[in-house]
């Protein structure tokens, strides 16, 4: 079975994919309402005026030159779609490489690769021009190329220029920073090179800040402070209770909301609490009692096999298993300083980690399982 699987599982999975985008474009269309006119019109005043309207669109570029580009040329809205389309599909390729670089089981491999496939919240976003769909996939395959254990000379100028282009596609693709710093801070103190690690930690902490009060400037869904003043546990949804927190002067930087945070633990914690039941429960009740079901079965059982994965003692995936909780971590993290998605966006970015923390999980059981059978025998 393993032999004829190694065989035929990309025209498989290719087929399977062919028809979840199918069924999702079937549903939806493309959709050009709600977020995507925000890229639009932004794109055709960057055209008309060489410059952004608002500097926080410098976190969106990549989205909007996409725009311009297929919009000029001709190729229009679907030319996006089916750009988002192609994107989402290697995406998907550099999800099953990196699964078969972790597992030498490729059961395992292909099993994981399917889920991700049929993770329908995941993958609908193809038919949105929304910055989500290309975001997702940029991660995917940005994670693919750092992850990987030996690199080309080509293959590195490509991390690289990935990396950039998460940085630009979503003002969450700065969150990849400590994400890919930590990583070559671990190197520097096993290889003993502390004047590395000193320089390159800090210059990763200095750049961070940066972008954060950069983009703290703004307002919307720039105001960071606005979700903790009006109870945001959804974006945009206040839930103003008779609480009256400490607010600082500043409030809008870096440095406010760490003074909100130390004079007012217990209003933070709170919320905190109530942000993170939101951003993994997933269910809302506003949806329907078929997609809430849908939800928990698809989404609880690998958070429960992820949670067992995370003890894999194999100390080969050791950097996989950080780089996935470090994803996991600081994207729960930016949604507890924030507030989550209306449509549950936010989670998406870290659902392949997920899955592939799942998988590990799945095979440290199914180890498990077999050398009880062999002792019993």
């Amino acid at each position: 079975m393993q032999k004829t699987l190694i065989k035929y599982h990309l025209f498989f999975l290719a087929g399977i994919w062919c028809i979840v985008q199918i069924v999702a474009w079937l549903r939806f269309g493309i959709v050009l309402k709600g977020e995507s006119q925000k890229y639009i019109l932004e794109a055709e005043y960057f055209w008309q005026h060489y410059k952004f309207s608002e500097p926080k669109y410098i976190f969106y570029s990549v989205y909007i030159t996409i725009q311009l580009i297929f919009n000029k040329t001709g190729l229009g809205f679907t030319g996006i779609y089916l750009f988002q389309l192609a994107l989402n599909l290697f995406s998907i390729y550099s999800f099953n490489k990196l699964c078969n670089q972790v597992f030498s089981n490729r059961i395992i491999a292909f099993a994981s690769t399917l889920l991700l496939i049929l993770c329908y919240p995941w993958q609908s976003w193809t038919t949105h021009l929304y910055t989500e769909s290309v975001f997702l996939s940029l991660v995917m395959i940005f994670t693919y190329l750092f992850l990987k254990p030996s690199k080309s000379k080509t293959e590195q100028w490509w991390t690289w220029l990935l990396l950039l282009l998460v940085l630009l596609a979503r003002p969450t693709g700065m969150l990849i920073i400590p994400i890919a710093g930590a990583h070559y801070l671990a190197r520097f103190v096993q290889e003993r090179k502390w004047l590395s690690f000193s320089v390159f930690g800090l210059g990763c902490i200095v750049a961070l800040a940066l972008l954060l009060n950069y983009a703290m400037r703004g307002e919307g869904e720039f105001d960071f402070m606005k979700p903790f003043i009006e109870e945001h546990i959804i974006c945009g949804v206040a839930t103003n209770s008779n609480s009256h927190p400490i607010l600082p002067a500043n409030g809008n930087s870096v440095q406010g909301l760490l003074e909100y945070i130390v004079r007012n633990p217990n209003h933070f914690t709170e919320l905190a609490f109530k942000k993170l039941r939101a951003f993994f429960g997933m269910t809302r009740e506003y949806y329907s009692g078929g997609h809430n079901m849908y939800l928990v079965l698809f989404f609880y059982p690998l958070y429960l096999l992820g949670i067992f994965g995370v003890f894999d003692k194999t100390r080969q995936r050791w950097l996989i298993i950080q780089y996935c909780l470090g994803m996991i971590l600081i994207f729960s993290i930016s949604v507890v300083l924030t507030c989550d998605d209306w449509l549950n966006r936010f989670i998406m970015p870290i659902v392949p980690f997920i899955i592939l923390m799942a998988a590990m999980g799945i095979e440290k059981l199914g180890r498990l399982t077999f050398n009880k059978s062999e002792r019993n025998s």
